[in-house]
């Protein structure tokens, strides 16, 4: 089996000439703070990014699973899907016992 050089397109930026290795698409995304990607056969098969546009990626993907969440219990407490605390507490503090915690 062939080693095959994957290329390295940018977002509305086509091909680059010379087939980027990965030190210099790591290099790219580093200073451009866009993220890169690498096709092989016409097909995208990894994204580079700066570690800081990954942290903020992350932030934000978090961000947004803790609005769901939110949200969620918000509708619940509309349709009145709610329990009260001691009874929550108890079954807490039961499956510690229960569990030896």
């Amino acid at each position: 089996m062939g080693h095959h050089r994957a290329r390295i397109r940018y977002p509305n930026r086509g091909y680059d000439a010379a087939g980027s290795t990965h030190d210099s698409t790591v290099r790219q995304a580093q200073e451009k703070g866009r993220p890169g990607v690498q096709t092989r056969y016409g097909r995208g098969v990894a994204v580079v990014r700066s570690v800081e546009a990954y942290d903020e990626l992350l932030s934000t993907i978090r961000a947004n699973a803790l609005r769901a969440g939110i949200a969620e219990a918000d509708e619940a407490v509309e349709h009145g899907c709610v329990v009260a605390h001691e009874q929550v507490e108890g079954r807490m503090r039961a499956r510690m016992d229960r569990d030896g915690v």
